[in-house]
């Protein structure tokens, strides 16, 4: 999954932001915090579509929405 230019480009700015107030995160913390980002979108999704616990325990129901997301 990719993430969005416009998300990056927020990140490199939160970075920056951080490095002027010397506050520094190892880079393998910022692949993390992406990483991060791409599951939280994941779950939100997720949440959206699911209309009961029905979706979750029919598998038909769950393969169809995870071809949503």
């Amino acid at each position: 999954m990719g993430v969005p230019d416009a998300i990056v480009d927020a990140v490199c700015t939160l970075r920056a932001a951080l490095r002027r107030k010397e506050l520094i995160a190892s880079d393998r913390r910022w692949r993390q915090s992406v990483r991060l980002l791409q599951a939280s979108a994941f779950l939100d999704a997720l949440c959206d579509n699911v209309r009961g616990i029905e979706d979750l325990t029919d598998v038909h129901a769950a393969g169809d929405l995870f071809r949503i997301i």
